[in-house]
């Protein structure tokens, strides 16, 4: 963090950054976010953005704002569903968990909205104060999601059904088009037939939100939706694929292992690409081919491929390419930005950690030695430790 000059966690906010973090302690606190997890991301932003209008603004990291939030959550009383919950409050809770299970609320969401109204509501009626004598009416200290999470937990403790809602016949028609688009084999895999089934439904649902069967409902989920498709599938004659190779794969991962001791590819992971672009080809080529009745491919991913290169090559006993060893010119030439580093370390708006590793970088490349950024950074900053041990003068052990 020195070198980065981000500031630390207890560094003291402006009054307009006191504004926007208890805007968005208020808002975990109505429901609009989860937790403190979720508001950081869209907390920083409106710091960055408000920076930029004052041109006085300091980055502040994620871990800085989540710490913060939290702290400032737990003093206004708010925390989550995981929380202990005490008597009264798991009383109300089960009172609304149980309308849900009978059927008088249409949802767990619609449930935690009443419930939240009503713990936030004073006791004063249970203990004989009046209104004046109670005092102000105090905020209920539960998020919208705890409270809607809790719901769901004893409902499902009461006989409420977790996942399953019976398909509408509309909903049905539609979900068996796409489980035939797929066996036929229109797409490629069952994730891309799910997100377009996902996106018709949720129209249908937006048409029909008004009527009598889709009130307080919401639209099929991604994750119900492909589990429903795959289910489905399988029922029909689609085969499994899981991880299983076919033939063709494990020959194209044995060629492309072999051009890599053979110095045709530089790494493994230049072998693993060009390794990628001919498997897309096959499948291609094996999904035209009209004489397979039912087709389904898996969506290889280049780090899969790289990962299987890898394991191919251990299998067939080939070495890989070796790591070059620093020369002593170019220790060199990290020592002295170790200790140009060690002379304007302090200043850390500039990152002179970063800058030093780019200065070595550039010295390597205009002595024709191709050295990676990440290469150079890992090397400085372990020769800088080196340097440390051996006490080397003007080389300290500080923090990076």
């Amino acid at each position: 963090m020195a070198v980065l000059g981000l500031p630390w966690i207890g560094q003291a906010l402006t009054t307009d950054e006191e504004r926007v973090v208890q805007g968005y302690v208020l808002a975990v606190g109505r429901g609009v976010y989860r937790s403190a997890v979720e508001a950081a991301e869209p907390c920083r932003r409106d710091l960055a953005g408000l920076g930029i209008v004052q041109r006085s603004w300091e980055p502040r990291t994620i871990m800085a704002l989540r710490g913060l939030l939290v702290k400032r959550l737990h003093s206004a009383g708010i925390t989550w569903s995981s929380s202990d919950w005490t008597a009264d409050e798991m009383t109300v809770a089960r009172r609304y968990a149980r309308a849900v299970v009978e059927g008088r609320l249409p949802d767990a969401w619609t449930a935690a909205i009443k419930c939240h109204s009503a713990l936030a509501r004073p006791s004063a009626k249970a203990k004989g104060l009046s209104a004046a004598q109670a005092g102000p009416e105090p905020r209920c200290r539960r998020s919208l999601f705890a409270i809607a999470s809790r719901i769901r937990q004893e409902a499902r403790k009461a006989g409420w059904p977790s996942f399953f809602r019976p398909w509408r016949p509309e909903e049905k028609a539609i979900r068996d088009r796409y489980v035939a688009e797929l066996v036929e084999g229109r797409f490629r895999t069952a994730k891309l037939a799910a997100a377009a089934c996902t996106k018709e439904l949720a129209r249908l649902h937006h048409r029909r939100r008004k009527s009598p069967a889709y009130v307080g409902t919401l639209p099929r989920s991604y994750i119900a939706v492909l589990q429903e498709l795959n289910h489905r599938a399988l029922d029909l004659g689609l085969p499994r694929y899981g991880d299983k190779w076919r033939l063709q794969e494990q020959r194209l991962l044995e060629r492309y292992a072999r051009g890599v001791p053979s110095g045709k590819y530089g790494s493994w992971l230049e072998a693993a690409r060009a390794c990628h672009g001919e498997m897309a080809r096959l499948h291609k080529e094996i999904l035209n081919n009209s004489s397979i009745p039912v087709r389904r491919l898996p969506e290889r991913k280049l780090v899969e491929v790289h990962k299987h290169i890898i394991i191919v090559a251990h299998k067939l006993g080939l070495d890989g390419p070796r790591r070059i060893l620093w020369t002593e010119a170019e220790n060199k030439i990290c020592d002295s930005w170790v200790r140009w580093y060690e002379e304007h370390k302090r200043v850390r708006r500039y990152k002179p950690g970063e800058q030093a590793v780019l200065g070595v970088q550039e010295e390597l490349e205009r002595m024709g030695v191709d050295r990676t950024q990440g290469a150079c950074r890992e090397h400085f900053f372990k020769r800088r430790k080196r340097l440390v041990e051996e006490r080397v003068p003007g080389v300290r052990g500080h923090s990076r």
